[in-house]
């Protein structure tokens, strides 16, 4: 994974706290050389993973839900397009015509 995943904190200021350096060490340790992309989606989990175990003092049986089920949300979500103008995206749904309804007989 890259550096910044492990990161905290906005975009112009993002550094590195404990929990996001220990799994970047692991994970260079674990993993050295070219990743594949099971080994970041294992990356990714281990360190939900370690957010967990953080955030529930300890629990490991929430630890694993929250990881699990935080990357079951990240391959749902759709592709963000960024630099899109939100004035066109305003502009078009204007220009769409509204959808008609239709009632079904019964």
């Amino acid at each position: 994974m890259p550096d910044d995943f492990y990161k905290i904190g906005p975009l112009g200021y993002r550094h590195f706290d404990e929990l996001g350096l220990r799994a970047l060490e692991r994970d260079w340790t674990a993993w050295p050389g070219q990743s594949s992309s099971d080994l970041m989606e294992r990356s990714q989990f281990n360190l939900f993973h370690d957010i967990g175990i953080h955030v529930f003092r300890g629990n490991r049986r929430q630890a694993l839900d929250y990881a699990m089920g935080f990357l079951a949300r990240v391959e749902r979500v759709a592709p963000v397009i960024r630099g899109l103008d939100p004035q066109s995206y305003l502009a078009l749904s204007i220009k769409c015509s509204p959808v008609e309804r239709r009632t079904v007989p019964s």
